[in-house]
C-alpha cells in the first residue's frame, strides 16, 4: 500500500470481497469469505494437535503451510479467546493477506493499522450499517459480532463521516 495508509483503497478492497461473496446481511459470514478464497483458519490448539506448528503468543498469525501437496494460506488464532475476538483476529490476518503484507518479512505498525482498518470495513461495513441509525458501540458489537473496542472505533468513524458530510452540505449552501 505504500508509505501512507490509503483508506479508500482498503475500504474498496473489503467492499469488493463482500460483493463477490454476495454477502448482504450482518454479521458478515467470515467463513464463507475464507472458503471462497481457499484460506484455512484454525486455532493454535488445533494446529498443535496436528503437530503443524508450535504455540505462538499472539491473538492471531498467518502463514503458508503445505497441505495436500500445495501451499495454503493459513490463519492461526487463539481458540481460548471469545468468539468475537476470534472473528476480529481472523479478519485482521485476512486483511494482511488481501493487502499483501505476507510478502514482507515483518509486519510494520502501519501495516497493522491497515489490516485493522480492513477488518473494520469487512466486519462492520458502513454501507450495511447505514440501515441502523444512531447505533451505539454495544449495538454494533452485538450486531456484527466484534469486540466492543472495535465497534467503538467504528462509531467514531461514522461520527466523523456524518460530521464531514454535514460540513460539506453547509458549505454547498
Amino acid at each position: 500500500m505504500g508509505n501512507t495508509v490509503e483508506y479508500s483503497e482498503i475500504s474498496n478492497a473489503a467492499m469488493e470481497i463482500i460483493r463477490i461473496a454476495n454477502i448482504n446481511t450482518l454479521p458478515v459470514n467470515l467463513q464463507l469469505i475464507l472458503d471462497a478464497c481457499n484460506i484455512v483458519a484454525m486455532s493454535f490448539q488445533e494446529s498443535q494437535r496436528r503437530k503443524a506448528w508450535t504455540r505462538i503468543t499472539n491473538d492471531g498469525v498467518s502463514c503458508f503451510h503445505k497441505g495436500s501437496g500445495k501451499w495454503v494460506f493459513t490463519i492461526l488464532y487463539d481458540g481460548a479467546l471469545p468468539p468475537c475476538q476470534v472473528r476480529w483476529a481472523i479478519a485482521i490476518e485476512f486483511g494482511h493477506f488481501v493487502l499483501k503484507h505476507h510478502e514482507l518479512s515483518l509486519i510494520t505498525n502501519q501495516e497493522d493499522i491497515e489490516a485493522r482498518y480492513f477488518a473494520t470495513q469487512l466486519l462492520m461495513p458502513l454501507v450495511m450499517l447505514r440501515r441502523f441509525n444512531d447505533c451505539t458501540a454495544l449495538e454494533i458489537a452485538d450486531l456484527c459480532e466484534v469486540p466492543l473496542d472495535a465497534a467503538d472505533s467504528c462509531v467514531q468513524c461514522i461520527s466523523l463521516l456524518y460530521e464531514t458530510n454535514r460540513q460539506l452540505e453547509l458549505n454547498a449552501m
